[in-house]
């Protein structure tokens, strides 16, 4: 079972996503954060408390494109952790698909 956190800073795809995500079975938890800023504290909070934890979180599904930090300097950040969340990007651009990786 899943624990995932959905970010986007656009909330009709935010709550489109989670929808989606809350529809299937594999998902135990489905959260959102409308920003970079609450996505940061909430994953901080999850990797304190370990992934076994009340708020241990398995997997991100991370908008690409926000104001402020971008998805892309979220993914930096978290790739410095010792267990990071999985992290599955999300985009609607083009361009930004090849960048990802």
């Amino acid at each position: 079972m899943l624990r995932v956190l959905a970010v986007d800073d656009e909330k009709p795809l935010l709550e489109e996503l989670l929808y989606l995500l809350r529809s299937d079975p594999r998902v135990l938890s489905a959260e959102g954060a409308s920003d970079a800023t609450e996505a940061l504290r909430r994953i901080t909070r999850a990797l304190e408390t370990g992934p076994e934890g009340p708020d241990g979180i398995d997997v991100v599904f991370l908008d690409i494109h926000m104001a402020g930090l971008t998805g892309l300097d979220i993914a930096r950040l978290l790739a410095g952790f010792a267990r990071p969340p999985l992290i599955v990007f999300v985009t609607a651009h083009e361009g930004f698909a090849v960048q990802a990786f």
